[in-house]
């Protein structure tokens, strides 16, 4: 474990798609600095992760999230939305979808009107009056321009590409917002749902380990490397390829996996495939098939795919799809009781934990 994947591409793919800053409608470069409730209070300084001090007033109370994923990691370590004044519209498709949306129902104050697409309109931004704008590395000239207009801007890490990852995030908003006791907690949970999987996949001899791919688009045929895949001790076989590579039927047939999993990113399910009802294909010969071990991944505070508070789950998850017996003690409804009870101090209902496990459509993204 701890080798990077390709499931940085859908990091860069995110920050295409949402992340990139750029002024529109006319706002200028130069923009009067909003008003700054936090005049003369403690200034804090933070490094953040792509190595910039960022200075920060003593009390942060209002937050722009720029990036579609990095919502749901925040609400985890901070516990709260009501200071997130401004998330992508995404970020609010996808928590209608979820559990955030239950949990956290201020997160509908936020405003969605700043961002459309991959530009953020400054002048809209700067109504939002936000104390911190969270923002992807790979952008500084665009951090630099917001901060000109008297915003003050944190780096994240978008390389998170591997099983331990996700702590980065964890860490940066447990700082920023003051709530590193939280972020700890967070960190030490995932570890030890880690440390837990490898001890037991480790017996499990090279010669009896499952093959498997991940798919995020059935019609298409697009496959997704994630580390999930390896870290639950399965033989990735689109290993290497990039986020979203299309493959044919005839490459299907030849890796003939044990078991196939849909991402989330997609309104595809098991039954498309079990059922045979995308034209042009048939799925019949494969052993994952043959055998109904066709799984969507779950969808809970957030996507379980990409890196996500809820990554020590998918890896149970995961795992036990990978190897029952091996994982027989894992009941992931009382899993997902227990990790929502301690993490998020939120006491989950056996209906949204079904929720949880067979996921509504989201449509793309």
């Amino acid at each position: 474990m701890g080798k990077h994947r390709n499931l940085a591409a859908i990091f860069v793919i995110f920050m295409l798609a949402f992340g990139s800053l750029a002024g529109c409608n006319g706002a200028s470069d130069e923009q009067s600095a909003p008003v700054d409730e936090n005049a003369g209070s403690t200034v804090r300084v933070v490094t953040d992760q792509i190595g910039r001090e960022v200075e920060l007033p003593g009390e942060i109370n209002r937050v722009v999230l720029v990036s579609v994923p990095f919502a749901a990691a925040y609400y985890a370590v901070v516990g709260s939305m009501e200071k997130a004044v401004g998330i992508h519209p995404l970020a609010m498709t996808a928590a209608d979808a979820s559990m955030l949306s239950i949990m956290a129902p201020e997160i509908k104050n936020a405003s969605t009107g700043f961002v459309k697409g991959s530009e953020v309109n400054t002048e809209e931004l700067l109504k939002l009056n936000p104390d911190i704008v969270f923002q992807w590395s790979g952008y500084e000239k665009e951090m630099s321009k917001l901060e000109r207009a008297g915003l003050t801007v944190a780096g994240m890490e978008a390389n998170v590409g591997d099983e331990h990852s996700i702590e980065s995030w964890f860490r940066i908003i447990g700082e920023v917002m003051e709530k590193e006791e939280r972020a700890d907690k967070l960190i030490e949970y995932h570890r030890r749902a880690l440390e837990n999987i490898s001890n037991r996949i480790e017996s499990i001899p090279e010669d009896k380990r499952v093959k498997a791919i991940t798919l995020t688009n059935v019609e298409d045929l697009q496959v997704a490397d994630y580390c999930w895949v390896d870290v639950a001790g399965a033989k990735n076989l689109v290993e290497g390829c990039e986020w979203g590579q299309s493959v044919d039927m005839e490459q299907i047939y030849e890796w003939n996996p044990d078991v196939i999993y849909i991402g989330n990113f997609c309104d595809d399910y098991p039954e498309d495939i079990l059922q045979n009802k995308v034209k042009g294909q048939d799925w019949s010969s494969v052993e994952a098939v043959k055998k109904g071990r066709v799984y969507k991944v779950p969808l809970g505070e957030y996507r379980w795919d990409p890196p996500c508070a809820e990554w020590s789950l998918m890896f149970k998850w995961c795992a036990q799809k990978n190897y029952p017996d091996v994982f027989d003690d894992y009941d992931m409804e009382e899993e997902i009781k227990e990790f929502y009870s301690s993490i998020f101090e939120y006491e989950i209902n056996d209906e949204q934990i079904k929720m949880i496990l067979n996921p509504k459509p989201t449509g793309n993204w």
